[in-house]
């Protein structure tokens, strides 16, 4: 009698313990950052919209994100010369996941967006901001 009121009553608080999740079992999961906006509003939302594009293999798209060195829009021609370079990056970063991304004021309309893809692969991306929207100047693999 007494064994079953006390195994009545260990069974109880093993279903209140598990009700109110004070022990839990198996792995904790991690907070995750928000993403920023995939669009050119911001320099970052510029790198993951770049990428985005180059996951599709959508080079015409990307294309268009380009900026010339000088800060002003890109040329036509130098568009479509970038297109094999852009085909490039695309291997390097293509289903990969951001794992960390780090940004630098290099002025009021240009920052350093420095992208470390999957834990192996980092590029630095220039972007500059023309007309309120922001576009790549620059790539380097770091």
């Amino acid at each position: 009698m007494i064994r079953t009121a006390v195994l009545t009553s260990l069974l109880f608080l093993s279903f209140l313990a598990a009700g109110c999740e004070l022990i839990t079992i198996g792995p904790r999961h991690a907070p995750q950052a928000p993403l920023p906006d995939i669009d050119q509003t911001t320099a970052v939302g510029a790198v993951y919209l770049f990428k985005a594009e180059l996951d599709q293999t959508n080079t015409d798209a990307a294309s268009f994100m380009l900026a010339a060195q000088d800060g002003k829009h890109m040329p036509a021609l130098d568009k479509y010369e970038m297109q094999w370079e852009l085909l490039r990056y695309a291997q390097l970063i293509a289903g990969k996941e951001i794992t960390r991304v780090q940004t630098d004021t290099l002025s009021n309309a240009s920052y350093a967006v420095t992208a470390e893809f999957s834990y192996i692969t980092t590029l630095r991306f220039t972007t500059v901001l023309l007309e309120d929207k922001w576009f790549i100047s620059s790539i380097a693999l770091l």
